[in-house]
Formats: C-alpha cells, sequence, structure tokens
C-alpha cells in the first residue's frame, strides 16, 4: 500500500501545515520575496510529459492537495501581506 494511503496526515503536517508557519514567520519577519517549490503532483495525471503551467490543477493524491494547499496559501497571504511570491 502506498504510503499516501497509510499516512495522508504526514503529508498536510509536512507540506501545509509547516508551509503556514513557514509564512507567518515570514511576515511578521518582512519578508518581501518568497519562492516555493512545489511540484507537478498539483497537475494529476497528465497524458504528456511536458505541462504547461496553465495546465487544470487536478492532485489525485494528498501529498499533491497538500502542495496544491501550500500554493493557495502563498497566494491568499501574498496578497493580504503585499509580499511577491513565485512557486
Amino acid at each position: 500500500m502506498p504510503i499516501w494511503i497509510v499516512d495522508p496526515l504526514g503529508y498536510y503536517l509536512a507540506y501545509t501545515v509547516k508551509t503556514d508557519a513557514l509564512i507567518e514567520a515570514a511576515v511578521r519577519s518582512g519578508v518581501k520575496h518568497v519562492i516555493f517549490s512545489s511540484t507537478a503532483a498539483v497537475y494529476g495525471e497528465p497524458e504528456v510529459m511536458t505541462l504547461p503551467e496553465d495546465r487544470a490543477l487536478n492532485p489525485i493524491n494528498p501529498y499533491g492537495r497538500s502542495k496544491l494547499m501550500s500554493e493557495w496559501m502563498i497566494a491568499d497571504a501574498a496578497r493580504a501581506h503585499a509580499f511577491s511570491y513565485v512557486i
């Protein structure tokens, strides 16, 4: 059984919860630029190997969903706290 089936909450802790803590610390410290390394897992199971960044998001497992949630949190925090970001 894949680990993401056995421990899905572990992915949310490792990526979503800890991304929240990182962004909160960055905002408190006045960080103005964030670079976030996400994953192609946010796109699901594509039929092709090369994906444009504007492809529809469709994560199929907790790993991809947790990374997508992190992307959304960063975007929301950037709008609220006036910092720039790249994902």
